[in-house]
């Protein structure tokens, strides 16, 4: 996906951290429309006041049906991406991709593969 392609998507970002709050404030500033769903209760009345600053929708507290309203799910790096919410968006057919990814579209900068990567290229078939 391109930065160029996010406008006017509906996006869940899963995980309402720090990184989670970036990724939405991103998004959201090319045009998506965003939600934000976080398990853990909220603790923190500076993140929702942020939010709503932003206008950006959110809960807290579990994921409800709400997160299956989106064109594409955005993961927080603490999410693991077995865990059951990601198992669910992938069951409902709904694309999933981590933040990393999400900010590559937006880097204008040439991006060179990590090393892992060059060695997966340099083994025999």
């Amino acid at each position: 996906m391109k930065a160029s392609e996010v406008k006017g998507k509906q996006v869940v970002i899963i995980g309402g951290k720090r990184s989670g709050l970036a990724a939405a404030r991103l998004l959201k500033k090319h045009g998506a429309k965003v939600f934000l769903s976080e398990r853990e209760a909220l603790l923190d009345k500076a993140l929702e006041e942020e939010l709503q600053r932003a206008k950006i929708k959110y809960e807290f507290g579990g994921h409800t049906e709400k997160i299956f309203d989106a064109d594409f799910a955005v993961i927080s790096p603490g999410v693991p991406s077995n865990a059951p919410v990601v198992q669910q968006l992938q069951r409902a057919k709904i694309r999933v991709f981590s933040e990393i990814e999400v900010a590559s579209w937006f880097c204008r900068a040439k991006l060179l593969p990590s090393q892992a990567q060059m060695e997966r290229r340099r083994r025999p078939c």
